[in-house]
């Protein structure tokens, strides 16, 4: 994790998305849930994330994890609001604090992502799967047996 001390650089934000893009393909391919595309940037050494890629980047996040549930320890996206006033001027301030979360939320999804019973959110699919030999599976529905 990072800390007040440590310099944020491209070389973080490529990190993020590359595991972000890893994810929702991952997640995608297995059909474990169905996830928006995320297109990654690819950052180079004198970029500055402005808000409106910092927002795309939590919106990517934000997906994994209402695809998946939001498990139970997931801290909340952050809403970037994209119309700077006088009021919320330093409310958008970008800190390392922004990126652990972001690391700890894709954490959480790698961890889960791989577990026997999935259920998918707001579809009516559930896929159970006990290596035992009680096995059920429903897709759309009807059974599969």
């Amino acid at each position: 994790m990072y800390n007040s001390e440590d310099y944020i650089n491209y070389q973080i934000f490529n990190e993020v998305e590359e595991k972000i893009e890893t994810l929702t393909n991952y997640i995608n391919d297995n059909n474990i849930a169905t996830i928006p595309n995320f297109n990654k940037k690819k950052w180079s050494l004198n970029e500055i994330p402005y808000v409106e890629e910092v927002s795309r980047i939590e919106v990517g996040i934000d997906n994994l994890g209402l695809g998946l549930f939001k498990p139970t320890d997931w801290i909340n996206t952050r809403n970037w609001n994209l119309t700077t006033t006088s009021e919320t001027k330093n409310k958008n301030a970008f800190s390392y604090e922004d990126i652990n979360r972001w690391l700890f939320n894709l954490n959480l999804i790698d961890n889960i992502k791989d577990d026997i019973i999935n259920i998918w959110n707001g579809k009516s699919y559930i896929y159970w799967n006990e290596s035992s030999d009680f096995e059920w599976e429903w897709l759309n529905g009807k059974s599969k047996f």
